[in-house]
């Protein structure tokens, strides 16, 4: 939360050494200032999606790589974003273009993931399915005469946990008269909340609400710990600061292995999740389960190198070394690979 989002990305800083840059479906990059670019970008999901898609794509690319793959004017649409359709983009880059840095965001494996539970048949299938893209981009590579001086960057951001059940903090936050609501939704509140899956941040409207504070702290630490609750762990104001989380949020709560949290004031504190729901994150990256892979593949790799203790930050500025390039505003720093 203290990164200077102003600071040159990687692409900024790759365009500007003239290292031509593409961005497929990259997060965040609306606008970004690549050579090639089809950004990731969620609206309504609609077909009139498609022209603002086109709009704030690179002005052809969408119709040049339609040209080459006619399947993928049905896998790259608003209602379907798939695996095999965002490869045909980075595909046609790297065989047409060359860029000397690419950075493609497929995400099937993390959907299936969410809808039938980590480790389960569709979700393995799936796996299986982006390995298949993967050496789409090899044999890429590879006909365009650059895979012997290419690095390949695996990368996933987080693990996953299976869930069965799902917890409603802003039902306790109502019974304590922390939440008014109109009808469902809030209309004034002590106490605020985001969620993401095994996380939830507590805010408190008027930081010097001291009676909110100790009323939230009490009712919570309450929970911890017993079977029928969900609640494993809380998280004070300097352990949440001290593990990089928002300095803003109050109080942070774990869900329990099989719990996840969910949103609403009403109805049960505790559910089943829905059935088309069987997986999700955000859990204390402490848990084993919350691990994200690294797999780094080139000549500038020595070979059979286990690289431990990998940090996310870490990703760019090694990217960045890879390409004779520095990110000084970089929190991370670049990892050693040979």
């Amino acid at each position: 939360y203290a990164q200077d989002i102003r600071a040159p990305t990687l692409w900024d800083v790759a365009e500007a050494a003239g290292r031509p840059t593409a961005a497929v479906f990259w997060p965040v990059s609306v606008g970004a200032r690549v050579s090639w670019l089809v950004p990731e970008y969620w609206r309504a999901r609609t077909v009139d999606d498609d022209k603002l898609l086109a709009a704030l794509s690179t002005p052809g690319l969408l119709a040049a790589v339609h040209a080459r793959f006619p399947a993928a004017a049905s896998e790259y649409t608003p209602q379907r974003r798939s695996d095999a359709g965002l490869t045909d983009i980075a595909v046609h880059l790297i065989e047409r273009e060359r860029p000397a840095l690419l950075l493609l965001h497929i995400f099937d494996v993390d959907s299936r993931q969410h809808g039938f539970g980590p480790r389960s048949p569709e979700a393995l299938a799936t796996i299986e399915a982006a390995d298949a893209q993967l050496a789409r981009l090899i044999t890429a590579a590879k006909q365009a005469g650059t895979w012997a001086r290419t690095t390949l960057l695996v990368v996933s951001d987080h693990g996953f946990m299976p869930i069965t059940r799902r917890i409603r903090p802003g039902v306790l936050l109502h019974s304590l008269g922390l939440v008014e609501l109109d009808g469902e939704r809030a209309r004034s509140w002590r106490v605020g909340m985001t969620l993401s899956g095994g996380q939830a941040y507590l805010y408190l409207q008027d930081p010097a609400d001291e009676a909110a504070r100790a009323a939230i702290v009490a009712a919570f630490t309450a929970q911890v710990g017993r079977p029928d609750s969900g609640i494993d762990r809380i998280y004070d104001h300097a352990q949440i600061v001290a593990r990089g989380g928002d300095p803003a949020a109050v109080l942070a709560l774990g869900a329990a292995p099989g719990f996840s949290f969910a949103h609403g004031y009403t109805g049960p504190a505790i559910d089943d999740a829905p059935a088309q729901y069987r997986g999700t994150h955000g859990y204390d990256p402490e848990r084993p389960e919350m691990a994200a892979a690294l797999i780094v593949v080139g000549p500038a790799v020595r070979a059979g190198l286990e690289i431990a203790d990998a940090r996310m930050i870490d990703v760019a500025p090694t990217v960045a070394g890879l390409l004779g390039l520095r990110l000084p505003a970089a929190q991370g720093k670049p990892l050693s690979l040979r």
